[in-house]
């Protein structure tokens, strides 16, 4: 797997092949600006939402800079390209979530939960040893 990297990585443009760099992005442009058209309709729209049921109104310009920006550190710091979840904007609105801090404290509690102490491996094997593998009949 390699050596483990520690620190924040340096920005640099992504390397997207040997032979021809400019062409290889050039051919990944159409695609990457579909891509970029679906998640910002799809952020304006939950935003929209989300902001209707407060009764207030959501800014798609700042939606757009917002992505752009996130998309835009990704991309040079080796990330994930970043979009909004629907599922995840309702599911926090819906338990009453009022801030913005709702999300990464979500990620912090799950991220507690997986590596809490004593937890220990789960293992599964086909050798008949698992709970639900008991009463399963033998075919040695």
């Amino acid at each position: 797997m390699g050596a483990r990297v520690r620190g924040l990585p340096m920005p640099s443009l992504p390397w997207t092949a040997l032979a021809d760099p400019l062409s290889s992005t050039m051919s990944l442009l159409g695609p990457a600006l579909g891509i970029a058209l679906l998640v910002y309709a799809s952020s304006v729209l939950t935003a929209r939402a989300m902001a209707a049921k407060e009764g207030k109104d959501a800014d798609a310009q700042q939606e757009f800079l917002g992505l752009a920006a996130a998309n835009a550190a990704a991309g040079l710091l080796g990330g994930f390209p970043a979009n909004g979840s629907d599922s995840r904007s309702a599911l926090l609105a819906g338990s009453g979530a009022r801030t913005r801090l709702a999300g990464p404290a979500a990620g912090v509690s799950i991220e507690a939960v997986r590596r809490r102490p004593g937890r220990g491996r789960r293992r599964t094997s086909p050798c008949g040893t698992c709970p639900h593998r008991q009463n399963a009949p033998s075919s040695v």
